[in-house]
């Protein structure tokens, strides 16, 4: 079962779980982990925890937290590792990467506020393209199946023994959020999930981003593609409540506020048994059917969860599934 101890200022001492060697713990995974605040909150119960985030900016900022927070819980240090890549399709290879250090750092040369790529001629597109930077991808297979991966060594700037994460046997979640990126990740995913390592993944899907970062003229095939990938490796996918940005709501009365919020709330609408109408309907239907406000773009967006074959879930919880 899930351990943990509250908030983060509440655990200040390691004081259960104390009979589990470091390689029987349960292991958990963040792919995007600008805020580091999920990945602290595993860390501190005592799970064996993987950061993964791409952006030099926001990781240098997590390595800091990171030290600073272990110098109050020495013991942490054993149950955090961070990792300064991008996950993707393979391993080795650089990326372009938009890092200013917000929530909207992407892989690619991309506006994404905008929804379109970056010109030479646009300024704000030009202000955007002055942040990017490369950066090394990693196939997450090389992770979670073939523990060669070494994490970011924190005791490095302290001259102390090297930073040295237990191996990887499963899996127990993995949250995936990268802003369009999800099926490059989830293409370096394909040993770990044909081979049952990971029980349960929570994952955002965006469709209009994820067509923007593919620069797919078809509608839907890529983000489709992705759920039938984790689908075929036989786990059950598990739909969640719609998301959007607040800027959807700019310029509306209170009338067209409620119709958007309770439309976004109503599952009723979503045809959750067809995953390229599903698909549809957030990438295109909601907006046709309520507007944007005044510039914005990005449209809707979920998160799907997906829980492999034998693992548990609360079906009375979970009602929904493709």
């Amino acid at each position: 079962k899930m351990q943990s101890k509250g908030s983060i200022k509440d655990s200040d001492s390691e004081n259960y779980l104390d009979d589990l060697d470091d390689n029987d713990r349960l292991v958990m995974i963040e792919v995007g982990s600008q805020s580091l605040h999920q990945c602290l909150l595993a860390a501190v119960a005592q799970f064996n925890t993987h950061c993964i985030e791409p952006s030099p900016t926001s990781f240098t900022n997590i390595a800091f937290r990171v030290s600073k927070r272990i110098k109050g819980l020495p013991w942490l240090q054993k149950y955090i590792y961070l990792h300064n890549v991008a996950a993707g399709s393979e391993s080795g290879k650089m990326l372009d990467f938009s890092s200013s250090g917000s929530t909207g750092d992407h892989v690619g040369d991309f506006d994404m506020w905008n929804m379109k790529p970056v010109t030479t001629t646009d300024k704000d597109s030009t202000e955007k393209s002055a942040n990017i930077v490369q950066v090394p991808s990693m196939k997450m297979d090389d992770l979670i199946v073939y523990n060669k991966v070494k994490p970011y060594d924190l005791n490095a700037a302290q001259n102390l023994p090297a930073t040295t994460a237990p191996k990887i046997d499963e899996v127990f979640a993995l949250k995936v959020d990268t802003q369009g990126f999800e099926p490059s990740v989830f293409s370096g995913l394909t040993e770990s999930l044909n081979q049952g390592k990971i029980r349960y993944i929570l994952t955002e899907y965006w469709p209009k981003g994820m067509d923007l970062m593919n620069k797919s003229s078809n509608k839907c095939e890529i983000s489709v593609g992705m759920l039938n990938k984790i689908l075929d490796a036989g786990y059950k996918l598990y739909a969640l409540p719609i998301s959007v940005h607040p800027h959807v709501y700019r310029g509306d009365n209170e009338e067209m506020r409620r119709k958007k919020k309770r439309v976004i709330r109503d599952w009723k609408l979503r045809p959750l048994n067809d995953l390229k109408a599903d698909c549809m309907y957030i990438r295109d239907e909601l907006e046709k059917l309520y507007p944007s406000g005044e510039g914005y773009h990005m449209g809707y967006w979920t998160d799907i969860l997906a829980v492999a074959p034998g693992a548990d879930v609360n079906e009375l919880l979970l009602k929904e599934k493709y």
